[in-house]
This record gives C-alpha cells, sequence and structure tokens, in this order.
C-alpha cells in the first residue's frame, strides 16, 4: 500500500464494502472489522458509493486494543486521531472550526471569488453547518454534541482531506466521563475536500449539504447515549437510518437519499428491520418518512431523547405507545406502504415521492399462480415482512388464516391500488378479489425472534387451518389450575358442555383477543370433575368445536 492510499485510509473512512460476502466469513462483528481491515491494506478492497464510514470507524475505535499487531504496524497511530491540517476558518456563528489545506493532495478548490482570502469552497462550507446544526438544533429540538465535560461544545472541528472513495465520517474520538452505563462521547467529522470524484452520487456543494446534515446528525448521537451489547453498539441500524432521513428533511430538494433504495428494495422482503448490511440501514431510512407524513418529524426527536433512558427499539416503541400505536403497528404500515412505489407509487397515501422510487422486489420462491385452496410455510426473520404474489381468481370472496409460532404479527392484502384487509396472526378474516387477479400478501413478524408462519387462503372458510386450540389437553389438576383457548379467531363465545352434553360454563370474547383462560369451575363456581369435555367457539361468521379432557 503506497503512502497517499495509507493516508486516506488512516484518516478516511473504514467503509462498509461487500459487506455481504464478508460478513460470511465472520463470527461477529468484530472478526467480520478486522478482516475488512486487512483486506484493506492488503489493498483487495475496492471503493464503493456507500455515503459514510461511520459504522466501522465507530465500531472499530472500541476495538484497537484488540487489533492484531500487524494491523496496528500498518496504521502507525490509532486513526481516530484528528489529521494536522494548514489552514482553519471559524463559521460565521462561531460553532464551527473548519480545518483544510491550500496545497497538496488535500487541497480544497482555490476559487476564491469574493477576494476574502478564504477558498469559497470552505466559506459555503461553514455557512452551511451552520445552517445545518440551527435546524437540527433549534428547529428539530435535538441536543448539541458535548465535550468532555459533558457540556455544548463551544467550536466542533471539521476536516476536509481528499478522501476518494466517500463522502465523510463522524468519528467518536473520546469517552465523556459519566457512569459506567452511559456511555458518550465527544467527536469530529472528516469531509472530502471537493465532492468531484466519479464515486460521488450528489456532488459539489449538493453532495456537501447532506454530507454536512448526516455527519452533524451522528456527532449529536455520539453525545446522546450509545448503548452496547456483546461489545457491538446496538443502535448502528437506526443512526444511519436517522443521519440519511434528515439529509432529505434539511435539504428536501435534493433527494440523495434515493440513490440508496435500489439495494433496499431488493432486499426487504424477509429483511430485519435493524439489518446494517452495506447500503441497506441508508434505504431503510424511509421508516422514518412514513413516521414524518404521519405524526410529524419531531417524533424522531423524541425517539432520540428517549434513547437517553433506554435502546432504540425500546425507545421507538414507547414514543409510538404515546401516540396509540406501536412499533409493531408501524413495522406492518411500513411493509404495505413498501408495496405502493413505483409503477404503483401513491403519493397521496403512502410516501409522497414514492413515484421517484423502485418497484419492490418479490423473491421467485414467493410467487404463487393458484386456484382455490392455497397453503404455505414461511420463515420469518425478527422484526422482518415478507411479500407474496399471488395469482387467483378474481370475483371471488376468499377466507384467509395467518398462524404464527410467535403469535405477533399481521398479515394484510393487497391490490396495486387498495388495501383489502389486515388481520393479525392467528386470526380469520375474508375479503373479495374485485379488480384484478394479481394479489399481494404482506406478513410481518413484529417479534424480536425468528418465526414460522402457516399461510392459508381458500374459498370456503373450511379450506383454512384456524388452529383454535386447548391448552394443556389434557389438563392434570395436582399440576394445573385453568386450561387456556388460543388462536382465538375473531370475537365471539366459547361454551363448554360436560359428557352428557349440559352447557356448564361460557367465554366471551372481545374484539382482537387471541387467549382466553377457563379456572375449571362450573357456572356455580364448583370445581369440575374428571371426564372429557366438549367446546363450542361460535361468531357471526363461523362455528368452531372440539374436546379436551379434565385428569384428578
Amino acid at each position: 500500500m503506497d503512502e497517499r492510499k495509507l493516508s486516506n485510509f488512516i484518516f478516511g473512512c473504514f467503509l462498509i464494502v461487500l459487506f455481504i460476502s464478508e460478513l460470511s466469513k465472520a463470527d461477529d462483528f468484530e472478526s467480520h472489522c478486522i478482516n475488512y481491515l486487512q483486506s484493506k491494506i492488503s489493498g483487495t478492497v475496492s471503493n464503493s458509493e456507500l455515503p459514510c464510514g461511520f459504522i466501522y470507524s465507530f465500531a472499530l475505535q472500541q476495538y484497537w486494543d484488540d487489533l492484531p499487531l500487524d494491523i496496528k504496524l500498518n496504521l502507525h497511530k490509532p486513526y481516530f486521531d484528528p489529521p494536522l491540517l494548514q489552514d482553519s476558518l471559524v463559521s460565521p456563528h462561531g460553532k464551527f472550526m473548519l480545518h483544510y489545506d491550500r496545497f497538496g493532495v488535500n487541497a480544497v478548490p482555490g476559487t476564491d471569488s469574493s477576494n476574502n482570502g478564504v477558498p469559497d469552497f470552505i466559506d459555503s462550507a461553514a455557512v452551511i453547518f451552520d445552517y445545518v446544526r440551527d435546524y437540527q438544533i433549534n428547529v428539530l429540538g435535538y441536543n448539541p454534541p458535548l465535550d468532555m465535560n459533558g457540556v455544548p461544545v463551544g467550536l466542533y472541528h471539521i476536516y476536509f482531506q481528499n478522501l476518494e472513495d466517500v463522502y465523510g465520517t463522524t468519528y467518536a474520538k473520546e469517552e465523556i466521563p459519566g457512569p459506567p452505563d452511559f456511555i458518550r462521547y465527544t467527536s469530529y467529522i472528516i469531509l472530502d475536500n471537493d465532492f468531484q470524484n466519479d464515486i460521488y452520487l450528489t456532488r459539489g456543494l449538493d453532495g456537501l449539504k447532506v454530507t454536512a446534515a448526516h455527519e452533524f446528525n451522528h456527532a449529536i448521537q455520539l453525545s446522546s447515549r450509545v448503548w452496547w451489547l456483546n461489545q457491538e453498539p446496538v443502535d448502528l441500524f437506526l443512526m444511519e437510518m436517522t443521519s440519511t432521513w434528515l439529509e432529505d428533511v434539511i435539504y428536501e430538494n435534493i433527494n440523495n437519499y434515493i440513490y440508496y433504495l435500489p439495494f433496499m428494495f431488493q432486499r426487504f422482503s424477509n429483511t430485519s428491520f435493524v439489518n446494517i448490511e452495506y447500503l441497506y440501514p441508508y434505504g431503510n431510512s424511509l421508516f422514518w418518512h412514513l413516521i414524518e407524513k404521519r405524526y410529524g418529524p419531531e417524533v424522531v426527536t423524541q425517539v432520540w431523547k428517549k434513547i437517553e433512558e433506554k435502546p432504540g427499539l425500546d425507545a421507538l416503541n414507547e414514543v409510538l405507545n404515546g401516540l396509540n400505536s406501536s412499533l409493531s403497528i408501524q413495522l406492518h404500515q411500513y411493509s404495505i406502504w413498501m408495496n405502493f412505489t413505483g409503477d404503483r407509487a401513491d403519493t397521496i397515501n403512502f410516501f409522497p415521492e414514492s413515484h421517484l422510487y423502485p418497484n419492490l422486489t418479490i423473491q421467485s420462491d414467493d410467487v404463487y399462480n393458484i386456484e382455490g385452496i392455497f397453503s404455505t410455510q414461511k420463515n420469518l426473520k425478527s422484526l422482518a415482512s415478507r411479500v407474496l404474489q399471488i395469482y387467483t381468481t378474481r370475483g371471488k370472496e376468499y377466507f384467509v388464516n395467518g398462524v404464527s409460532t410467535q403469535y405477533t404479527g399481521f398479515c394484510s392484502h393487497l391490490t396495486s391500488s387498495a388495501i383489502l384487509n389486515t388481520i393479525p396472526f392467528n386470526h380469520y378474516g375474508v375479503f373479495t378479489l374485485w379488480s384484478e387477479p394479481a394479489l399481494r400478501v404482506t406478513l410481518t413478524n413484529t417479534s424480536r425472534e425468528t418465526a414460522t408462519i402457516k399461510y392459508s387462503l381458500g374459498t370456503e372458510f373450511t379450506d383454512i387451518d384456524m388452529n383454535l386450540k386447548v391448552y394443556p389437553n389434557p389438563v392434570v389438576l395436582s399440576k394445573q389450575d385453568e386450561i387456556s383457548f388460543i388462536n382465538i379467531p375473531e370475537a365471539g363465545r366459547i361454551y363448554i358442555f360436560n359428557s352428557i352434553g349440559s352447557q356448564i360454563y361460557h367465554l366471551t370474547i372481545e374484539n382482537q383477543q387471541q387467549i382466553i383462560s377457563w379456572n375449571l369451575k362450573n357456572e356455580w363456581g364448583e370445581a369440575v370433575s374428571s371426564g372429557v369435555y366438549l367446546y363450542v367457539f361460535k361468531s357471526k361468521a363461523f362455528e368452531i368445536k372440539g374436546k379436551f379432557a379434565v385428569v384428578r
């Protein structure tokens, strides 16, 4: 590796390059980072259109003490030391110190049309960073980056270098003193020195603008609170999603985020919401576009302030609970919105810029041509949605059900222009397919564990497996004092009869109630005896019968 490339490597970004292929070689995130470093030093890693290397620069700082000696020798010193540059300028609002070179490999463009002795590029950068800071802190309400004393930093430092392969990155510098489990960092930012390289999808001052918005938000995140689990930062996915979304909030006419959507749209089906592979979290910023349209941008600010109390997913769910919603509901809404883009775009009801987005990719093994009864079993990753494309007969009424091993999640049926219905897993639903034979089914596993979904569709209720069960069955009274009816399809009643056909009890099921328990006592409060009992579930739509045994 020649000196120039090594210099760029040390002070540039640690990219998420070839993440998917390399990830399979690594046992965990740390070993993957080390593999990446070794390949970078050997010159085997190519350039990428990735906007920033924050994920690597941040994570590898934590692993510095554990890095192999040969990597440390190649780096000469920790890569998170800020560079020494030739000149500097304080921004008009006095909030930033911009460091730059006038000559050499890292020199910024020298044009000075105002004749004030400062390159126009740096003058523009100073104004841009003041604007970005004011918007995120004074308009959106984020807390500013902190210094080592835990107070808002007086002058935040920005460095410009010839990065060649990335827009820029934010480096965590020092841990701010505080309680052991309340981890925060000071930081600084390195950006490219002209944004003119062919690898930049958004070039010149527009590239500088969106990168300033993106990286300064990372600085805010680092000073908020960083949660760690098993030596890995928990919320990296949310960090990149938020910073990418803010590019469009602050500079809505540049639309840099759209360049990252094709990668995500090709992989969305059955990919976890928390995935950090390559460009995925950048494209996944669309989730915040949904939240912004439904509740306003200030909700995202509330989430990041709540992260000071709990990790990202829990913080997001709590904020949504305060809006009479939940993470589960919004994840499924997200899966629905993803189907109305490209040729199916609906800019009124869903993403406002969905006409600029790609079409969602449906995996080949999720496409079916059917007639009549249909059933399939699918694995769903945690916090993931899987999209099926079913071609069937229009003009019919269909009965549907999705039975999940995790019991949490939703199923929706869509045409190219409408949502036909949405039902919770383990519930029964009905819809009529009038307009077209093409049906899309979105299955969302809202659990944080993987799930298996049995999806059934038919033209008669008897075609589908409602899977209403009694547990435990038999029930041994010396071990349990109640039984539960699970996978209840909808509101109704359960009537319980003894072996001679006399009704001894009934249970009333409210809407959305999937499980109900019975204490094994009759209408008069007397404990039931051993024997076989019958039950009948009744609702407006159907009737389900079964039996269970009680053993003393």
